[in-house]
């Protein structure tokens, strides 16, 4: 798998955005708090990923704006996985902190950043004149110390200022949340209806009494399992009617409701799938009322 960054994500509904429902052109004010990247910013509208004839957005710093071009209603779960880019960062040397000797050609500086330094942004200053990448300098960027190499001569009284942006998250080969959604949610996405229950028990009698509380729309892939026995001391137990993969993030409780296709499923365990310490996704067993 390619390397990239883990990604940010926020889960809305279509309630959450300006205007009315079932209306265009409806904005959603995002809570980013650092500059939203072009790059690898999908947005998902009732599991279904939108392509850019379907909205635009304007990237900001904080606070960026999607907007929906097409009929967005407020029950309609809305998904958006983005990246963002902190502000520039820089790191001060004279000539002598680079390695080699006084007047060397190929000398280097390592920087002290602690997560990937981005080639977007990135500049080289020795003395005041800016340097031009390959015809001044090269760079390895990496997850910690990235190495800047200079190509001409460097003395050890030059002043050397470089500034350049980190991305954001943490860098791994490994699956994270961004590959649940571009691949399984892509391809199998479904809505359900989650409603939240609520159990209460009487003080006197013990009897617990659940009600049916907040109706919201999700995304999640939803499969019907055939009726699997697992045989332990009270003799044959029904593992599972069903099973639905959510997002990590969703609110999800035993005893709370899933409905999909006219029926109805009781929500009996939730586990979070990890790889290497991400959080991918959330298993949710199901059984039919």
């Amino acid at each position: 798998m390619v390397s990239t960054f883990s990604p940010l994500s926020e889960n809305k509904h279509g309630s959450d955005c300006s205007g009315s429902s079932g209306g265009k052109n409806r904005i959603l004010t995002m809570s980013n708090t650092e500059l939203t990247l072009d790059n690898g910013f999908m947005v998902y509208a009732s599991g279904v990923a939108l392509h850019e004839e379907d909205y635009t957005v304007s990237h900001e710093t904080e606070n960026s704006e999607i907007t929906f071009l097409n009929n967005l209603w407020d029950d309609q779960p809305i998904k958006v996985i983005y990246f963002t880019e902190a502000g520039p960062t820089s790191n001060h040397f004279e000539g002598s902190d680079a390695t080699g000797s006084d007047g060397d050609t190929g000398r280097t500086v390592t920087l002290d950043n602690s997560s990937m330094t981005l080639a977007d942004g990135f500049q080289v200053y020795v003395g005041g004149a800016t340097l031009t990448l390959t015809t001044d300098y090269s760079v390895s960027h990496n997850t910690s110390s990235s190495v800047v190499t200079f190509v001409n001569a460097i003395a050890d009284t030059d002043d050397i200022i470089i500034v350049y942006y980190l991305g954001t998250g943490v860098y791994t080969n490994n699956p994270t949340e961004f590959d649940f959604y571009d691949g399984p949610i892509k391809d199998f996405g479904r809505v359900l209806t989650h409603t939240a229950v609520s159990t209460t028990t009487d003080n006197i009698t013990g009897e617990k009494t659940q009600t049916d509380g907040t109706v919201t729309r999700i995304i999640g892939v939803f499969q019907r399992k055939n009726q699997i026995y697992s045989l332990n001391k009270e003799g044959l137990r029904m593992d599972a009617d069903a099973v639905a993969y959510l997002d990590k993030d969703q609110t999800i409780n035993r005893n709370d409701k899933i409905t999909i296709d006219n029926y109805t499923y009781r929500v009996d365990n939730t586990l979070i799938h990890y790889y290497d310490g991400n959080a991918i996704m959330q298993e949710v067993t199901l059984y039919q009322f």
